[in-house]
């Protein structure tokens, strides 16, 4: 009976360590509703959290003959300092990292910031990357990762976006 307990306790944690610590969602807008030329602001979000972030690099992947990055828009104020961001033809990316032993923690539905583009035409999803891939000697997919205030790997659930016609 021992045993069954021990086993009991063991399932218990790991299954609570597997669950994730921090989601994050890329917000769906309807290309339909926009035409050539138009300005599109998509939002990035926290949706929970359970550790405080210490740092982050997260990568987003897009078609870029549909949108064209323009601009970083109404970033969470923690990201005044310490923000590197950048855009290529293949994805974006941003880092940031923090010293302060406290973190940096959201509420449900806080927003990281906004990605500003230019619609070309078209539809395409917004997609987190999650695999590091070098070609070349060049970075053409990096994968977003979320550090805690000790330097731990922080689970993350990430739900994709997209520019489509949603109706």
């Amino acid at each position: 009976m021992r045993n069954l307990y021990i086993l009991v306790a063991v399932l218990f944690f790991s299954l609570g360590s597997m669950a994730q610590e921090l989601s994050l969602s890329i917000e769906k807008k309807n290309s339909a509703e926009f035409k050539k030329g138009d300005k599109v602001v998509i939002g990035v979000f926290a949706t929970t959290q359970t550790k405080p972030i210490g740092g982050f690099q997260l990568y987003i992947q897009y078609d870029n003959e549909i949108l064209s990055y323009s601009d970083v828009l109404n970033k969470h104020s923690a990201f005044s300092k310490e923000w590197v961001s950048n855009d290529n033809t293949r994805f974006f990316s941003a880092n940031w990292l923090t010293l302060d032993p406290k973190g940096l923690t959201f509420k449900k539905g806080d927003k990281l910031f906004d990605l500003e583009f230019t619609y070309l035409g078209g539809e395409t999803d917004l997609i987190w990357q999650t695999k590091q891939k070098i070609d070349n000697g060049s970075l053409v997919q990096g994968e977003t990762m979320f550090i805690d205030t000790q330097a731990g790997i922080i689970t993350l659930e990430l739900i994709n976006g997209c520019f489509c016609n949603n109706k």
